[in-house]
């Protein structure tokens, strides 16, 4: 799953937004009575409707409008518009390169919301790069186990749906995999850390083939010995 999985994910839920209202009404009338009311609750000051704005105008190719109301959201607190400006300004997704996707990634990190896990293995990232920030392994080793340790939290979520999870989920094995990698380096070699990131996870197949082509010959084996699902 990469940065940008997370809008993906999101603009398909946005597309079953206007089906819900306007009862036989043709698709396009029911997705104008849906901007219609989105608008006038954004104009208050609504940051989920700002949010999911944003969304739509990035899914129509609008992309400056979507930044415009993925920042007045942000500013009304939402952590998932600082995640999007973040992916956005980071990757250089329909914006330029900028390492100012740092700080709008921070907020999303240090928000609790259920983007946080993906927020932290990015900052993370950031650190290992100096990406916006200055170089640091032991900061990015430090958000690497904040991400990692999220599964706790997904795991004991009451009420939340499996697909409501999924997202996070995701993150949190992305995050154990890249610590996984990175206790495999020379520099910063552990392989009692690695025998930890890699034990009793049930990760996804998808996530394990990853591992496999991306670990080195003697973590596969340290991985099999403490039975990882490789």
């Amino acid at each position: 799953m990469n940065e940008k999985d997370l809008l993906s994910e999101s603009l398909q839920k946005l597309e079953r937004l206007p089906t819900e209202i306007g009862g036989g009404k043709s698709r396009g009338d029911r997705d104008q009575q849906w901007i219609e009311e989105t608008e006038e609750k954004a104009q208050r000051g609504n940051a989920d409707a700002q949010f999911s704005l944003g969304q739509y105008h990035y899914s129509q190719g609008n992309h400056e409008t979507a930044l415009r109301y993925f920042s007045s959201a942000e500013g009304g607190g939402s952590a998932q518009a600082s995640y999007q400006l973040g992916v956005m300004f980071y990757d250089g997704v329909d914006a330029p390169q900028n390492p100012r996707g740092f700080q709008h990634m921070l907020k999303a990190a240090q928000s609790g919301n259920s983007v946080g896990a993906g927020a932290q293995y990015n900052i993370g990232r950031a650190f290992y790069q100096g990406y916006g920030v200055a170089q640091s392994d032991e900061e990015a080793e430090r958000w690497w186990l904040k991400a990692g340790e999220g599964r706790r939290s997904v795991e004991g979520g009451e009420g939340e749906k499996e697909e409501e999870q999924g997202g996070e989920w995701e993150s949190v094995v992305r995050a154990q995999n890249t610590l996984g990698m990175f206790y495999s380096r020379q520099e910063t070699q552990d392989l009692g850390k690695v025998s930890y990131s890699c034990n009793g996870q049930e990760v996804a197949t998808h996530h394990t083939i990853i591992v496999q082509q991306l670990f080195s010959p003697f973590l596969h084996y340290y991985c099999q010995r403490w039975r990882c699902l490789l």
